[in-house]
């Protein structure tokens, strides 16, 4: 017998299980498919670096930090066990200034404690700002995947097709299973497909890539931002060691992992930026992360119905986590308001 299901959401990463997790607590009454081809926020989730910082990059994107924000810390949704608040430490210029102060409503003079690492050139500015989220974005993922019962999750197992038919639609699975759903939410980030692109969705693959550092770490580290260099370093204490993002300008990258790997390229960018400003730690590079994203002009994910019955969700820009909860309350919005979106 073909399970049916009101709505069924592919991609079960940040944006997919928070879609899946707003349908089910505003309509408990519709039955939801979550889908992943792997684990449950094992994706591009589950490497992300997860932070909401105080720095936007418009008004747009305040508006929908501050949503996503108070969502995640609502003590009703259950995750402030895996939230932390981190002081947030920012390195700029004088030249990055003005457009520093556009981006963050609050600089002040460094309160918190410093890295004893830390010692950038004498010309930078080193300021304080408001307190960055951090949470553990894979662990999330998994509370919102099961937190309702009216959502069934199907782990390690691939969509290879879905089609319209007269009621909704037909999804063939990869272990030959059908499933049937009166409207699909695609979300699989950097794995859509051109076909599940539109006009309204273009997204462009860019690696993404964090190495990690093995230095100490305790409950008052900060957040360093390396304003300039589009860098941060972020504390880790359950793993006692701390991650550095860089921005990698390698495009078109596919999030396969044979496709996907941490170059010598980007050794040489984070060596260069540690050298001038926490050249102790060069020696303490040691793995890292390593992962696509898809991007978009807008940097900040795109809801989009597609064609009647399908919304499509992409272009994470780096951000999922950030603007996750946002995307879920608009798309519940369209999915609910009009059945045939």
């Amino acid at each position: 017998m073909m399970q049916a299901y009101d709505i069924a959401v592919i991609g079960a990463g940040v944006m997919g299980t928070n879609v899946a997790y707003q349908a089910a607590r505003e309509h408990p009454d519709k039955r939801i498919a979550l889908i992943d081809r792997d684990k449950i926020g094992a994706g591009c989730s589950g490497y992300a670096g997860a932070i909401i910082s105080p720095i936007s990059l418009t008004a747009a994107h305040q508006q929908q930090t501050a949503l996503s924000r108070d969502w995640y810390e609502d003590p009703a949704l259950g995750c402030q066990h895996l939230l932390r608040q981190l002081d947030t430490l920012i390195v700029y210029s004088d030249a990055s200034q003005e457009t520093l102060n556009q981006k963050t409503d609050l600089l002040t003079p460094v309160q918190c404690e410093v890295p004893g690492w830390l010692s950038p050139p004498s010309h930078l500015q080193l300021s304080q700002s408001r307190a960055t989220l951090w949470g553990n974005v894979f662990e999330i993922c998994q509370h919102l995947a099961y937190a309702n019962d009216s959502v069934d999750v199907y782990e390690c197992l691939a969509v290879r097709d879905f089609k319209r038919s007269n009621d909704g639609w037909q999804l063939s699975m990869s272990d030959g299973r059908t499933l049937h759903a009166g409207q699909v939410v695609v979300a699989k980030g950097a794995w859509l497909s051109a076909e599940e692109q539109s006009c309204d969705l273009i997204i462009n693959r860019k690696k993404v890539v964090a190495y990690e550092i093995d230095a100490p770490v305790d409950e008052t580290s900060p957040l360093v931002y390396l304003y300039d260099q589009g860098a941060f370093l972020l504390p880790l204490l359950h793993k006692q060691r701390w991650i550095m993002s860089i921005t990698s300008q390698q495009w078109g990258c596919m999030p396969e992992r044979n496709e996907c790997e941490i170059s010598q390229e980007d050794r040489q960018i984070a060596e260069t930026i540690l050298q001038q400003h926490a050249p102790s730690l060069i020696g303490a590079l040691r793995g890292g992360r390593c992962h696509s994203d898809g991007y978009v002009r807008e940097r900040r994910p795109q809801v989009v119905a597609s064609q009647p019955g399908q919304l499509v969700i992409g272009g994470g820009s780096g951000s999922g986590f950030r603007f996750a909860p946002a995307v879920g309350r608009q798309a519940c919005e369209l999915l609910f308001s009009n059945p045939t979106v």
